[in-house]
């Protein structure tokens, strides 16, 4: 992920956030996902959760031949 802008770096941080609101409130998936370059080769990633500063959840996926933004929502 370091070969990633501070622009790619903060939507990736909005996009988990989008979702989980979505899919708490709506029972919605998200499909409106940001239009980058940088973001759309497959790749793996790992999210974590944290409310109040402690760990709720968190979920990973190594390798994956999905697009990172889809992996990361």
């Amino acid at each position: 992920m370091s070969s990633l802008a501070n622009r790619q770096k903060q939507l990736l941080l909005q996009v988990p956030r989008r979702a989980l609101t979505l899919a708490a409130e709506r029972r919605e998936a998200l499909e409106d996902f940001p239009r980058d370059e940088q973001l759309i080769p497959p790749a793996g990633a790992f999210v974590t959760l944290h409310h109040h500063r402690r760990l709720r959840g968190c979920v990973g996926q190594l390798a994956s031949a999905v697009p990172l933004v889809r992996v990361v929502a």
